[in-house]
């Protein structure tokens, strides 16, 4: 049973270092598409613009909500590694 713990902690960890990677990296590209539409922003006046801005509103809070998600996997993660962690403390003091 040790052997199933060690083997998915190992899985949770690697999951874990994976999601927080994406997490970064997609952070910091959206964060040149903002810098970007703050830019545009700042000279697009007419008409296609009125209809453009509420559409990347729309995706401005469909990010924040996957940002957070990803926040709340994290924390969700994180918990349950430590869990099995100190499983797997309790189980090597076993005596035997």
């Amino acid at each position: 049973m040790a052997k199933q713990t060690s083997s998915s902690l190992e899985d949770m960890t690697a999951l874990l270092s994976q999601l927080q990677n994406f997490q970064e990296s997609s952070q910091a590209e959206w964060n040149q598409v903002l810098s970007q539409w703050s830019n545009l922003e700042a000279v697009w006046r007419d008409q296609q613009f009125d209809r453009f801005e509420p559409l990347f509103d729309d995706l401005k809070a469909t990010y924040r909500e996957v940002a957070d998600d990803c926040d709340r996997y994290n924390s969700f993660m994180n918990e349950q590694i430590a869990v099995l962690q100190d499983k797997q403390a309790r189980l090597g003091n076993l005596p035997g």
